[in-house]
């Protein structure tokens, strides 16, 4: 589907930056491709019966991250960053 022929191309532009950054000494491509990741992940949710596993695997994963910070709230240890989104 076309869509999903979209979806492909944002994959490859993402992985076009990611790897350009990674390339330079010290490239934050979190940061720097901020714009290519957004869009990826629209596409993927917009295709989340080919991309289902994916997405699935990253809110399982938030999930976790907010588990441990709560659990960590309660004793006062420091937070993992990006658990409490």
């Amino acid at each position: 589907s076309l869509s999903l022929s979209l979806s492909l191309i944002r994959m490859k532009a993402w992985e076009q930056c990611v790897d350009s950054c990674r390339d330079k000494d010290g490239g934050d491509f979190v940061e720097s491709c901020i714009d290519q990741t957004k869009l990826l992940k629209d596409c993927m949710e917009e295709n989340a019966d080919y991309y289902g596993i994916m997405l699935q695997a990253e809110e399982e994963s938030k999930a976790a991250a907010n588990e441990v910070n709560e659990a960590k709230e309660a004793t006062g240890e420091p937070l993992k960053e990006g658990g409490n989104d």
